[in-house]
């Protein structure tokens, strides 16, 4: 059953008594209201029946939208009540979500994520941004990736390595002196040898003492080594 609505449209018919829309926007009567004695019908009739069209209309939406009946009562509050659920309604039932092919309704997240439905808001947009200025420029990120080479980190870190020559143990026979690829600009902090070859024995115990940015010194336990022995090297700086 239909919704009861009380606000009926006034004087609607084809042959109803009113003014022509002409006539009646030229009338003092639309900005200076009606005089006290003999109001012409038809223009009275006129003005009814645009208040009562538009109040009728308004009101079967709200009947038609919310459920229930509009009712002449005078009762505002429950007018206003029943006007924004209707809109509620319309609006959840009639306005699909929004998405890359049709406008709509749209809800706020402040999430990453795939969702094509989603409009990010200013929060989430700002917060992106701010990781992606703590990302280092990969400018920052030089290298020379060579079997004897180096790499520039974004902290300064830098990091050399390549294969030393190692013989001497520092007392009977100095070090054998080897060069960094690069100078390390502020301080080397260490580096690691490891024996290059297949025969371990023939190397002894190595050591490594840094003379200064540009090279390092090589020692071998082995006192007597006929020739230097080959090491990989790491060496960690900045």
């Amino acid at each position: 059953m239909p919704q009861k609505n009380d606000f009926k449209a006034f004087s609607i018919n084809n042959n109803a008594n009113v003014v022509s829309q002409e006539r009646y926007e030229e009338s003092q009567s639309l900005y200076t209201g009606f005089p006290p004695n003999n109001v012409p019908t038809h223009l009275l009739n006129k003005a009814l029946r645009q208040s009562s069209t538009i109040a009728s209309v308004v009101a079967n939406f709200i009947a038609t939208q919310s459920g229930n009946d509009v009712l002449d009562d005078g009762d505002t509050v429950k007018l206003t009540t029943q006007l924004n659920k209707a809109l509620e309604q319309k609006i959840t039932t009639q306005v699909p979500d929004s998405s890359l092919i049709q406008k709509g309704v749209v809800q706020l997240t402040n999430v990453v994520g795939n969702s094509n439905t989603l409009a990010a808001t200013q929060k989430l947009v700002s917060d992106i941004n701010n990781r992606i200025n703590q990302i280092p420029n990969m400018s920052s990120f030089t290298a020379d990736l060579n079997e004897t080479g180096w790499q520039k980190l974004p902290s300064g870190l830098i990091e050399m390595w390549g294969t030393a020559l190692v013989k001497g143990n520092g007392i009977s026979l100095p070090g054998t002196f080897n060069k960094f690829p690069i100078p390390f600009p502020n301080k080397c902090f260490n580096v690691t040898l490891t024996h290059l070859g297949t025969a371990p024995q023939h190397a002894g115990i190595f050591s490594v003492m840094i003379v200064d940015n540009t090279k390092f010194e090589c020692f071998s336990s082995i006192t007597d080594l006929p020739s230097p022995v080959r090491a990989y090297y790491r060496a960690v700086g900045y």
